[in-house]
């Protein structure tokens, strides 16, 4: 794709679910502009996303596979599910796996989620080779919490998981490979890391 697929409402919030089909690789290829979302979602209340598994083209900087948050007038984005979906940063700068809270208007929630068998790929290829600010998730926005992990990881990123805003963060399971740095927190909120391999 060329441009960023919307997973959002028209105004308001909706309820749906999106499942991707095709290849068990990646089926969604970003080859569009340099800082800009592949997948934004804003509005979904309840439902599930599985399957979608979305790739950062060779050379596109400041991308994001997957970009949750809230729009006008949405009031907020929560309680669904996402299940194995991945995600792929190419070897671009500052390209982000999956981005909470970026986008949050009036201080709408981003809450009860649940990523289920989710995984993000940075494009280092072997340990200490992460390319230049590629975080696997990374929760950044204001009222952006109560979001927990089942299985699924990160894998060779600058940082697997980082947490500046938000948090009541839970990973159960949760793993990672080759990343420089595994968790990021520099907002004091509850923090659960259960089992999980490193």
């Amino acid at each position: 794709i060329t441009g960023t697929l919307n997973i959002t409402p028209s105004g308001g919030q909706y309820f749906g679910g999106v499942e991707g089909w095709g290849h068990h690789g990646f089926q969604i290829i970003y080859e569009g502009a340099n800082n800009l979302p592949a997948v934004k979602i804003a509005g979904l209340k309840g439902g599930i996303i599985q399957g979608m598994k979305v790739r950062i083209a060779s050379g596109i900087t400041g991308a994001t596979c997957f970009d949750i948050g809230t729009q006008n007038p949405a009031d907020s984005t929560a309680g669904f599910t996402m299940m194995n979906c991945d995600a792929e940063l190419g070897n671009g700068v500052n390209n982000q796996g999956y981005r909470l809270g970026e986008y949050a208007y009036s201080g709408a929630d981003i809450s009860q989620i649940m990523f289920s068998n989710c995984m993000a790929w940075g494009g280092g290829v072997i340990d200490g080779d992460a390319v230049s600010g590629q975080y696997g998730w990374n929760v950044s926005g204001n009222n952006t919490l109560a979001l927990t992990w089942s299985g699924g990881g990160a894998a060779h990123c600058k940082e697997g998981v980082r947490c500046d805003e938000g948090g009541s963060l839970y990973f159960f399971g949760f793993q990672g490979s080759g990343n420089e740095r595994d968790f990021y927190f520099s907002w004091g909120n509850t923090y659960v890391i259960h089992g999980g391999r490193w």
